[in-house]
């Protein structure tokens, strides 16, 4: 009788011991499973936001120049808000990225100064001596330049870390992120 109670404990721990190990497994590999699906969804956001947002910036910014007494890009005059600015894209842009889209709509803000020194300048001098015109112009003679090399620089960094990110950082510091509306769905 001791030896079958010893045979009997023998097996039950075995048979336990062989229960948890198959479920740890089955687990483990779920839940390895359910990373790489996060991380194949999170390469699909990320190029969606660098196709959507971060090309249309970058372009924005190499392009800043005064043409035909507008301050202009390629893509628009200088203006408040643009279009894709709207989308849920640009909101995953700011979340996954908050201190470039902090630095976008500040170099953006300074823009829309100058732009308003632009426009008084292309109306011309309501007469000779006028204060307006003439501080205006030296604001645009003093910030355009600035500004545009602020511009570019800015469309370098942002090269670089979307460069860096696509290449070893999704997963890693480009992560699910609860707040993003589009991370929300995955």
């Amino acid at each position: 009788m001791d030896d079958t109670f010893k045979w009997v404990i023998g097996i039950s721990i075995t048979v336990v011991l062989f229960i948890v190990g198959f479920a740890g497994r089955i687990m483990y590999q779920g839940r390895k499973e359910r990373e790489k699906r996060i991380e194949q969804k999170l390469k699909i956001h990320f190029e969606d936001i660098k196709r959507e947002v971060i090309d249309r910036i970058s372009e924005m910014a190499r392009s800043l120049a005064i043409r035909h007494n507008r301050l202009v890009t390629n893509y628009a005059p200088i203006a408040d808000n643009y279009p894709f600015e709207k989308e849920e894209t640009f909101k995953g842009f700011e979340i996954h990225f908050p201190k470039l889209a902090s630095e976008w709509r500040q170099l953006n803000s300074d823009a829309l100064i100058l732009r308003d020194c632009v426009d008084i300048v292309a109306r011309g001098p309501s007469n000779d001596n006028s204060p307006e015109f003439k501080a205006a112009k030296k604001q645009i003679n003093d910030e355009f330049f600035p500004l545009q090399q602020k511009f570019q620089d800015f469309a370098r960094r942002l090269a670089a870390e979307v460069e860096t990110t696509s290449k070893y950082q999704i997963g890693m510091t480009f992560t699910y992120d609860k707040k993003c509306p589009i991370c929300k769905k995955f």
